[in-house]
């Protein structure tokens, strides 16, 4: 078999599942990774024979797909602000929603030296972008799940960024055990009300992990409620919250930010026109 044939397989494997276009990025994803050829060399030289074991490896990558495994799961890896990441099912993919929200904070704070802090840090997206970007800044990031901290500390170590990793939980009272006070806090906590999951695709019900993902109806400002007031103790005066958001709560953040005296409230759109971005000062 070619690989121009190969191609075709799998991409007519796809469009069982998946719209051309979708099918046309995934198809040339998988076979990069996997063969080491990229749509350049595909066209170049489309009559290149692929081994029996490519075949049967691309195969197995085509059922799952069909069954609507993430790309990145399959290849444990996820490209963010222009590096790449290792992910499992331990932590979310990486979202392009999430690289605006790093670069609005590089773009505002250009060579900064201060400290800054990731709450909820997953793969370690956050974190290592603005430490890679601001070697000279002081970079925490915090997470619950040992798992998620050992993959985050790997690329970390893959990107020789100086990033401090430390386990907690934001919603326990030791939380509030602090020393330090920081000067930038991020953080893209879990968000998405159950009721929403309707809205949802099966990529994501099916196997992104449900704690980094879910609030309680009831309740969607659970992780934001901690943060906020964690950062009225432990953010510098003058220093910057920056969070990604549910863009259906936008005033009940705002309110939870002017009752515990934040101010100069900000909200950023994302590329897709949606309220995702909030920024406000401690005063």
């Amino acid at each position: 078999m070619t690989i121009r044939e190969l191609y075709n397989y799998v991409y007519e494997s796809l469009l069982i599942v998946e719209e051309e276009r979708e099918a046309k990025v995934l198809t040339y994803r998988a076979l990069e990774f996997f063969t080491g050829y990229d749509r350049l060399k595909i066209s170049l030289s489309p009559n290149t024979l692929i081994t029996q074991a490519q075949f049967q490896q691309l195969k197995s990558v085509v059922v799952a797909l069909q069954a609507y495994t993430p790309i990145q799961y399959i290849t444990g890896e996820a490209y963010f602000c222009g590096l790449t990441f290792h992910v499992n099912q331990h932590v979310l993919i990486p979202r392009p929603e999430t690289e605006e929200l790093v670069y609005w904070i590089l773009d505002e704070n250009p060579d900064f030296s201060g400290s800054i802090l990731d709450i909820g840090c997953g793969s370690g997206c956050i974190a290592i972008s603005l430490a890679v970007h601001n070697p000279q800044a002081k970079v925490i990031a915090l997470d619950i799940s040992e798992n998620t901290l050992q993959l985050a500390r790997s690329n970390a170590n893959f990107h020789n960024a100086k990033v401090h990793f430390v386990q907690k939980d934001i919603l326990s009272p030791d939380f509030y055990d602090n020393t330090l006070n920081y000067d930038i806090i991020v953080s893209n906590p879990p968000y998405v009300r159950h009721a929403e999951k309707k809205y949802m695709s099966k990529k994501v019900l099916d196997y992104e992990p449900a704690s980094a993902l879910y609030v309680p109806d009831d309740n969607p400002l659970l992780y934001y409620q901690s943060i906020v007031k964690w950062a009225s103790i432990y953010l510098q005066e003058k220093g910057i919250l920056y969070f990604e958001i549910n863009e259906a709560c936008f005033d009940e953040m705002k309110q939870l930010l002017i009752d515990y005296r934040f101010c100069n409230i900000t909200l950023k759109k994302d590329l897709h026109g949606k309220c995702r971005m909030l920024k406000a000062k401690r005063n």
